[in-house]
């Protein structure tokens, strides 16, 4: 009996990568192997690693927030990050905005432990960066994150993959933020003791294929029969 007539794969990933990467890959996947059950568990980066810390997970998708010697970290994306407002926010009118234009608006964060959380307080300045802004309104969920922004409720800094609907359909805007470069890499762990299985590799390849991953040579070895 092959490994793919039944069997499970546990993956842990970021809310974002979860949302936008992993669906076309998992559905694809289980149409060619209908016997196999992935179990997704979602959370922040440091979730994530802890999960794979814990034998919960047989792989994951994050960053690197502190070095894991039990934890092999393989580079598989870079995801830019944009400013955005809504479409009938103030500064949406203006060609490139600046820090100090931030002061009077909301800004809303994801919370601690993000990727983009982190990035913007080194950006910023540390963790001395809340005091830039009016007011904070701090969330769990890009979904809402764009929700709010629609409203016109304060501004935002998102991955361009989340918001790539909103912008295209003119519910969202992208300003230019003088010195903003900030690009979230996103990573493949899984325990130095607990290398891939071949089931996972094959779902990896899946991945590969359905979405637009900017690191990828090193995982497109050809899978043996």
């Amino acid at each position: 009996m092959s490994e793919f007539d039944k069997g499970r794969i546990d993956i842990a990933a970021t809310a974002v990568f979860s949302t936008y990467f992993l669906p076309r890959a998992m559905g694809d996947f289980i149409k060619h192997y209908p016997g196999v059950e992935i179990q997704l568990h979602t959370g922040n980066s440091h979730e994530v690693i802890t999960k794979l810390l814990e034998g919960g997970t047989d792989f994951g998708f994050g960053g690197v927030v502190k070095a894991e010697p039990d934890i092999t970290f393989s580079l598989i994306h870079r995801e830019p990050y944009i400013f955005v407002v809504g479409k009938d926010h103030p500064l949406g009118q203006r060609d490139q905005i600046f820090v100090d234009d931030l002061k009077v608006f909301p800004f809303i964060w994801r919370e601690h432990g993000t990727l983009i959380r982190r990035k913007m307080e080194e950006m910023m300045g540390g963790s001395q960066c809340s005091t830039i802004f009016r007011n904070v309104i701090e969330v769990q969920n890009v979904e809402t994150v764009k929700r709010l922004i629609e409203q016109g409720i304060g501004v935002t800094i998102i991955p361009q993959i989340a918001v790539s609907r909103e912008l295209a359909g003119g519910r969202l805007k992208q300003v230019d933020f003088s010195g903003l470069d900030l690009h979230a890499s996103y990573y493949l762990l899984h325990l130095k003791k607990r290398p891939l299985s071949r089931r996972a590799r094959v779902f990896l390849q899946f991945l590969i294929k359905t979405s637009q991953l900017t690191n990828t040579e090193q995982f497109l070895e050809p899978m043996s029969s």
